[in-house]
């Protein structure tokens, strides 16, 4: 069996991984270019919305609609956006200046469940295979870890530039599966969006759903199957389905 995992909300609390990054990105670009530290915070919160939309135009319904190609469109668009919504002319090197800031924003923002560590630790010193299946870029999740003790314990990190293809279907398991040459039975997939689980179902893959936010789940938020809202108990529940994985 091999685990994968998701990190928006289910490894790292999204909110508070966001707010962290918009607070760091503000204050890198203010050191980096002058201005005011407010303007730069509502830059950054104004471009990260526009992204998102511009994705979800995109792939929203057509995961295969060219990743890797609109990845290359997204980070000049995001440069483009930070200056002029900041009213600052961009500088030549723009996208390279902006893509070194958020970098080091990145690093910087990671937001872990509590006990969610030690849950990817007990995965991984049971010998369990363990990769990210992540909607965010391979690079991006590798820096979101890169401070933490568990990045050791992945054996690949899964984004959509991987496979290319967004996760918005089927198919980014599909392809995932393909790229592990395992068939997909034999992958857990760990994952607090219903959405997501169904999709990796209908590739057919097992799924584990998960929900850590201190809310109680909306109806959005509901599965057909046992919602797991313990971070201490996952790990001890793949182990128990290792066991019994044929």
């Amino acid at each position: 069996m091999i685990v994968l995992l998701d990190f928006d909300d289910t490894l790292s609390e999204y909110s508070r991984f966001n707010l962290r990054y918009i607070e760091t990105m503000a204050t890198l670009l203010t050191n980096e270019f002058g201005g005011s530290h407010d303007i730069w915070f509502s830059s950054t919160a104004k471009m990260a919305l526009a992204i998102e939309a511009d994705y979800s135009a995109r792939f929203v319904g057509q995961p295969l609609n060219g990743y890797n190609r609109w990845r290359e469109h997204a980070n000049h668009l995001a440069a483009t956006m930070l200056f002029e919504w900041a009213g600052f002319l961009p500088p030549p090197d723009s996208g390279h200046a902006v893509r070194s800031l958020h970098e080091t924003a990145v690093a910087a923002s990671t937001a872990l469940f509590p006990g969610m560590a030690e849950t990817v630790n007990t995965i991984h010193r049971a010998g369990i295979p363990l990769c990210m299946a992540s909607g965010n870029d391979s690079r991006h999740i590798n820096l979101a870890i890169s401070r933490q003790e568990i990045a050791r314990c992945f054996s690949r990190l899964y984004g959509p530039d991987l496979v290319n293809c967004a996760k918005e279907g089927p198919e980014y398991y599909s392809l995932i599966a393909s790229d592990q040459q395992v068939e997909p039975r034999d992958f857990l997939v760990v994952d607090n969006d219903p959405i997501a689980l169904e999709w990796a179902q209908a590739s057919g893959m097992n799924v584990l759903h998960v929900h850590l936010l201190p809310a109680p789940p909306s109806r959005r938020d509901m599965f057909d199957l046992p919602t797991i809202t313990d971070a201490n108990s996952i790990g001890q529940i793949i182990l128990e389905l290792s066991r019994t994985d044929p």
